[in-house]
């Protein structure tokens, strides 16, 4: 082999490679940080904390992509110290209202997939969907606690505030639970509603549990004499 035909130093070297290696070193003057980007992690971290999420990496994901989609993230309003055995609180429940409560019809697929964002039993959700009753943990004997559980989940009041719901969504709720025992009277159904719809119309269109207290109020719940 002649001195011609030997390959130099340099040319046995890849130039893709070398160009390669000459392109990805970068200065800090070539790397662009977002304006949004500080913002956008302090407030995923607050959301972090307040949310407390089991599955950190299954809780980010449905996170950023529900505000890449323009839509609400699954997260707490405020902070719960206590999650019980299966990880539902009041809170975990507001959030959920507030992620599916501007859509008019809402499938249990929908439910189901904001329900595991949460990493929730899907034995409890079961329960919940289960003709509109309550798991048995929770203990609501009657119609007025789970009405008054359904205020503290559905208002927009801070938990220190009285918990009030507009009377439409409170007649709506009512008459479903009612009317899922055929042993309470229409009649009974009605007065309670039209008691109600008084006292909302005194209050901005809004009522809350201390109006079921009220002496001239039915009960909630019928009682046979």
């Amino acid at each position: 082999m002649s001195e011609d035909s030997r390959p130099s130093s340099s040319s046995s070297r890849p130039a893709s490679r070398m160009g390669w290696v000459e392109e990805s070193l970068y200065s800090p003057e070539q790397i662009r940080i977002p304006n949004e980007l500080p913002q956008l992690l302090k407030k995923y971290t607050k959301d972090a904390i307040r949310t407390q999420p089991k599955d950190i990496l299954q809780w980010s994901a449905a996170y950023f992509r529900a505000l890449a989609n323009g839509e609400e993230p699954p997260v707490k309003n405020h902070l719960e110290f206590f999650n019980g055995s299966s990880g539902l609180t009041f809170e975990i429940l507001k959030a959920l209202h507030h992620q599916l409560s501007s859509k008019i019809e809402v499938t249990i697929e929908e439910i189901r997939h904001k329900w595991e964002n949460f990493s929730l039993e899907e034995e409890k959700l079961k329960e919940l969907l289960s003709l509109g009753r309550f798991p048995e943990e929770s203990s609501f004997s009657t119609i007025k606690e789970r009405m008054t559980f359904f205020c503290k989940v559905i208002t927009n009041k801070p938990p220190e505030e009285i918990p009030e719901i507009p009377f439409s969504t409170f007649s709506q709720i009512y008459q479903f639970i009612t009317k899922l025992d055929e042993n309470i009277p229409e009649e009974h159904i009605n007065s309670v509603v039209n008691f109600l719809s008084v006292q909302a119309e005194k209050q901005g269109g809004m009522v809350n549990p201390q109006n079921f207290l009220l002496p001239d109020c039915p009960s909630l719940d019928y009682v046979l004499l």
